[in-house]
Order: C-alpha cells, then structure tokens, then sequence
C-alpha cells in the first residue's frame, strides 16, 4: 500500500510539473489570438453543454476577460507554472539534504513566485465583479480566500526560518505550497465532475471547488509523511496540545452545539425546491446528517488523542460514525435538486465530503506515523469532523453581509473544512508557535 501511495505521489509531481509548463505556455498565449494547450486539451476531454447563470459561460468569455487584464493575468500564469516547477523540486528530500544552498536559494526564489502569484490574482479579483468570474459569487470568494490564506502561511513559514526551527518552516511551506496546487487539483476535478453529470462549464467549475483546497493539503500531507518527513529533526508534541485541544471537553460540546444550530435554522427554511421530495426529504436528510455527524464527532476526541499516541488503527466509534456520516451525506445528494444552481453545489459538496472523510479514514489506517510518533491523518480525520464549529458562523457573516442563505453555505462549506485540515497538521507535527511572539517584540 504505502509503495503504491508513494508511486501516486510521484505520478502527481509530474503532472504538477507538467501543469507548470502549461501554465507558462498560457502566460505567451493571452497576448495573442491563440488557444492556450491547457485550454484546448480541456476542450477536447471534458464534455460540458452551454450556457447557465451565474458567472461566464463558455472558455472563450473566460479567456477574452483575461485578455482585459493580459498584463496581471500573463504574469498571475508565468509565475504560477515557475511556482509549479520550481516547488517540484524544493520537496525532494535528496536536494535538500545534499544540496543546501541550491535549496535555500530555490526557496528564495519560489517564496518570491508565490507572493506575486497571490498579488497578480487578488489584482484580478478587485477589479473583476463577483459574478464576473466563471462558477459566479461562491467561486469568487474561494479564489480571494486562498490567496490571502497562502499569504498568511508564507508568513508563518518566514517566522520559522527566520528562528532556525527548520522542521515548523517546512510545515508552513507545505501548507502554503498547497494553496497554489488548488490550481492544477482543480482542473483535474473537472474531468471528474463533468463524468458524473455532463453540465454547463461554469457549473463544472462551482462544482469541482468544494473541497479542492482539502484535497490540496491531503496530497501534500501524503508527500510530507511518505517522502519529506524523515531526514527532518524529531520533536516530542507538546504538553498543551494534550491537555487544551485533545482533551478539551468544550470543543466537543461547542462543535456539537453549532452542528444543531445550523441544521435547526436550515430547518425552518423553504426547503422544497431543493429536494426532490419536497420540504418533508430535506428535513428527514438533514436530521439524518445531524445525528450522524453528532455521532461522528462525539468519537472524535478518542480519535484525535490515539493519533496523537501513534496509535495504528482508527478509533472503532469514530470509525464506524464515519461510515455513518458517509452514508448521511450520500443520502441527503440523492435527495437534491440539481436543476437549481447552488442546490447543485451543495449536492456535489455532499459529495466531495464523503470521500475526503472515506479517504482520510483509510489514509489514517494505512499511512506510516510522522518522525515526531504521531499518526498525521488520523489526527486529519479527527480534526476534519470538528469543521462545523467554524461552519455556523461562517454561514451567518456572509448572510449579515447581504449574500443569500444557499451562497452563504456554498461558501462556508469550501472554505472552512480546509481550515481545520491545518490544525491537524500543526498539532499532530508537533510544531509550537513559541518562538512567534519574541520575533515580534
């Protein structure tokens, strides 16, 4: 299995290799009238049919927008495929232990990259109206979210370096690192999505989203305990992460108490539109989600502290809630009306979700532990279920903001469980903030 995993891994830097080259060649192409290849091989591989509201509709209007900005977007292009190639080589473990200053010097180079990736895009989206974007308002506000997220981890991989703590600096780089694979995930999800449902292209796109940034970070985690971790110094787990997250009683009452409050106020909402068998299919799946993730997380702080302990196995009760949430989430997709834009990105959310969960569970059974002793992936699978705690009010700033109910949750569902992905791996490492605040003084 892990030889397996690992050729995957392998297999995945040389397409993200190969996205990198296609991304530059993108870069020459928008100052022309040509197609881009990686636009053209899109064209011919994936079905799509056209039109639907919101956000543009066809890679023609896509790319005659770029055009507008050919000067920010030829740059965002060149180099995001430079990032793409040249972080393919900053996690070679060989290059970094034998070549140093080529690693350091590299690092320089891609940290620079990354940071005019970011600002190239956040130029686009300021000037680009919300549903002036493919996939519309929900897509807008991810793209925003993971450039400033990118942003905010090559600060704390900088603070790291800048401390000597070699092994924290890796961490954040590859957490930062995985916001700009979003980028060639992406793509590779719409084949996905568009053979589940042949659809219009802006629902390809709102639909492949969801989960892309969890996605991004669990491939870069599997390269991180497969291939990355090893030749870094160990580092036993300290002491308040025990104590204050995995035996937190108050966590665990706080994310079951925002689980009930979102679905109690999804409840009360004129559901019948969204579910094929009307208001009384909604409210049955959404109770059926609701007892199920209860379930799911009330096992959860048994889960996280034995992948903590280096324990092997997933914790049975969380295990078997797990399968149980799945089960949920693929029952409450059956049940959706996918005639209606968002309603139909909730349904493929439902989706993405129950296999993130599946595959974190059996990467967590079957993934050796991280040099520090602790089973990254089961502290993932843990971490993961507490994602309503950031969930509720997520939902309720975008919805006081103006943005409707259904948008509010597209958004909330993207963006949040990714955030959690991240508290898992700097716990489950056993990276400390410590140096942080005498940095700052």
């Amino acid at each position: 299995m892990h030889i397996t995993v690992k050729t995957g891994m392998w297999i995945f830097g040389l397409l993200f290799a190969l996205f990198g080259v296609l991304t530059i060649q993108y870069a020459a192409v928008i100052w022309t009238t040509g197609t881009p290849w990686l636009l053209s091989a899109f064209e011919h591989l994936a079905i799509y049919t056209p039109g639907a509201e919101p956000g543009l509709n066809t890679v023609e209007e896509s790319l005659t927008h770029y055009r507008e900005f050919a000067g920010s977007m030829s740059t965002h292009a060149l180099v995001g495929g430079l990032v793409m190639l040249a972080g393919s080589l900053q996690f070679i473990p060989a290059l970094r232990r034998n070549h140093r200053q080529l690693h350091r010097l590299n690092g320089a180079v891609l940290v620079l990259f990354m940071l005019a990736v970011s600002a190239t895009g956040l130029y686009f989206l300021y000037h680009t109206p919300r549903d002036g974007i493919l996939a519309g308002e929900a897509f807008y506000f991810a793209l925003g979210a993971v450039a400033l997220l990118s942003l905010g981890l090559l600060y704390q991989a900088g603070l790291a370096i800048a401390s000597k703590d070699f092994r924290g600096h890796m961490i954040w780089m590859s957490l930062a690192f995985s916001c700009f694979l979003t980028a060639p995930l992406l793509r590779l999800n719409y084949f996905a999505v568009a053979g589940l449902d042949e659809q219009p292209l802006n629902r390809i796109v709102q639909n492949s989203s969801p989960t892309v940034l969890t996605q991004a970070f669990v491939v870069m985690m599997l390269w991180f305990v497969l291939v990355g971790d090893k030749d870094l110094p160990a580092r036993s787990k300290p002491t308040w992460i025990r104590s204050k997250v995995a035996s937190s009683q108050l966590l665990v009452g706080l994310v079951v108490t925002s689980l009930w409050a979102l679905g109690l106020a999804l409840l009360y909402q004129p559901l019948a539109a969204y579910f094929n068998g009307g208001q009384a299919s909604g409210i049955v799946c959404i109770v059926l989600v609701l007892l199920a993730k209860t379930w799911q997380i009330a096992h959860s702080r048994a889960q996280w502290a034995s992948s903590l302990s280096g324990s092997k196995k997933p914790h049975p009760g969380f295990a078997w809630a797990t399968l149980a949430s799945s089960l949920a989430w693929l029952l409450l997709a059956s049940q959706m009306n996918v005639d209606a834009f968002y309603a139909q990105a909730l349904y493929f959310t439902c989706l993405h979700l129950l296999v993130m969960e599946l595959l974190l569970l059996v990467l967590a059974a079957t993934t050796p532990n991280l040099s520090t002793g602790s089973n990254l992936f089961g502290a993932l699978s843990a971490s993961v279920s507490w994602y309503w705690v950031g969930l509720l009010p997520t939902t309720v700033a975008f919805w006081l903001a103006g943005f409707p109910g259904d948008l509010s949750l597209a958004v909330a569902f993207g963006l949040v469980p990714a955030v959690f992905v991240i508290v898992g791996v700097v716990f489950s490492s056993g990276l400390t903030l410590r140096a942080i605040p005498a940095l700052l003084r």
